[in-house]
Order: C-alpha cells, then sequence, then structure tokens
C-alpha cells in the first residue's frame, strides 16, 4: 500500500534511547498524517537495539536488521528499497533536529526534488565541538570547489525527496559508507533536479558517545570524492 511518507532512520547500537525516539517520532506522525511509515535500518547493532526494535514494530514502524555490519549507505540504500512512501524523510536516529523539520522540509517536496537540512547557512545555529565544526566546513568547501554542487552543508543526515529522485539515482550510488550523502547531492546536482537548502538548528547526541571516528571518516570521505571527480571526469572526456 502506498504511504504519503516514509522517515527513514539508520541506526547502529541507538539501544538508549531508540525505543523512546521511535515512539515520540510515531506520537508526532499519528497527529499529522493519515498515511505514512517509519522504517529504521539497523545496521549490525551489537548492544541490543535489535531487540528493542523488535519489540516494538508493527504495521507502521519496521525494523530491517542486517547481522553484520554494511555501511550507512546501503542500510539507507535498502530501507529506500522496502519503503512506499511518495515523500521521503531522511534523519539520524538520535534526533538532531526537532521533529518539526518534518512537515516543514517535506512541505517544500512539492516544489523541489531535494531538500537538504543545512548547518552551514548563515541562519543556521549548530552545537557541536570545534574539530568536527572545523572538519565539516573543510569538507564541504572542498566538495563545493571539485563539483561545482552550490551546496553548502552536504553531510547533513537530515533530508527531504520525491520518490522518484531516489529511484533514478540510487543504482548509480556506488558509496555504502558516509560518502552516501554527498555522492547523491552531486548525482542529483548532475541530473538537474531541483535542490532547496534550508537552515536548522542542530544540537549533537545527548546520550552515548558518536559511532563516527572524524579522523578516520574523514580521510576515507576525501578519498571517495577524489575517486568519484576522477570518474567523472574521465566520464566527461570520453
Amino acid at each position: 500500500m502506498i504511504k504519503d511518507i516514509s522517515i527513514i532512520i539508520p541506526a547502529y547500537n541507538e539501544a538508549d534511547f531508540i525505543k523512546e525516539n521511535i515512539q515520540k517520532l510515531d506520537k508526532f506522525l499519528k497527529e499529522r498524517y493519515k498515511s505514512y511509515e517509519i522504517i529504521v535500518s539497523e545496521d549490525g547493532s551489537n548492544d541490543g537495539t535489535d531487540k528493542i526494535l523488535c519489540s516494538i514494530s508493527r504495521k507502521n514502524i519496521k525494523h530491517i536488521h542486517f547481522e553484520k555490519r554494511l555501511g550507512k549507505g546501503r542500510a539507507l540504500n535498502n530501507a529506500f528499497f522496502s519503503s512506499s512512501g511518495k515523500r521521503i524523510f531522511i534523519i539520524d536516529a538520535d534526533f538532531p533536529v526537532s521533529l518539526d523539520y518534518i512537515q516543514k522540509m517535506l512541505a517544500f517536496v512539492d516544489k523541489y526534488d531535494v531538500v537538504i537540512g543545512s548547518r552551514l547557512m548563515k541562519k543556521s545555529a549548530i552545537k557541536r565541538s570545534f574539530v568536527r565544526h572545523l572538519f565539516s566546513i573543510t569538507y564541504n568547501i572542498l566538495v563545493r570547489m571539485l563539483f561545482r554542487t552550490g551546496t553548502r552543508d552536504h553531510q547533513c543526515g537530515v533530508k527531504a525527496f520525491k520518490r522518484e529522485v531516489l529511484s533514478e539515482i540510487l543504482p548509480s550510488i556506488t558509496s555504502t559508507g558516509f560518502s552516501w550523502d554527498t555522492e547523491l547531492i552531486v548525482k542529483a546536482k548532475m541530473r538537474r533536479y531541483k535542490i532547496l537548502e534550508i537552515p536548522i538548528v542542530w544540537k549533537d547526541r545527548k546520550f552515548g558517545k558518536s559511532k563516527v571516528s572524524i579522523y578516520k571518516e574523514s580521510l576515507k570521505m576525501v578519498k571517495f570524492i577524489s575517486r568519484l571527480w576522477y570518474s567523472i571526469l574521465l566520464k566527461n572526456e570520453q
């Protein structure tokens, strides 16, 4: 059955808060939408997150579990192809922004193909460490220079899409990890989709530690975008 919206959440070792967050989200959506689904793509957790999600799964709350960790990109791809929503909203499991952004961003999907939450616009407000902020600014400047996307924040975990956009782009996505977001935006721009970037109020996670090693993942992402740039360059020359 086709839903109005699908909320997709990548998750890895989020036992501290996942039950409370999903129930809070379900209540929020139930009060505002007639037709919706929540899909949590849980990527090889080993802290009991899978058991918690199994206990709260029902008609509108789907849990996709992988025994081995596949990476954020694969988790998101699998969640999308298991979804049925006409509009897709992606948000990190720790809910770094207010749930009100769901309505705000999905409203723009009628006029735009892709709507991106941005932590780096003038009206954005963020609470995160200086090191993470510095890495984010540097990385995004590099991507903007290489691919001329015009986008300020390629890696924000809050995005909304028309379904047909993801249906077209995802088969061409090669990233299985955290570069997924960047590659998606680059390829959406190449296909001339209408992209809107809006400022957001962002807070880093309240519970537990980030599962991302900023140094290791930054190096992987820089290597990936270098390969992506080179592959696009070669394709354009042929």
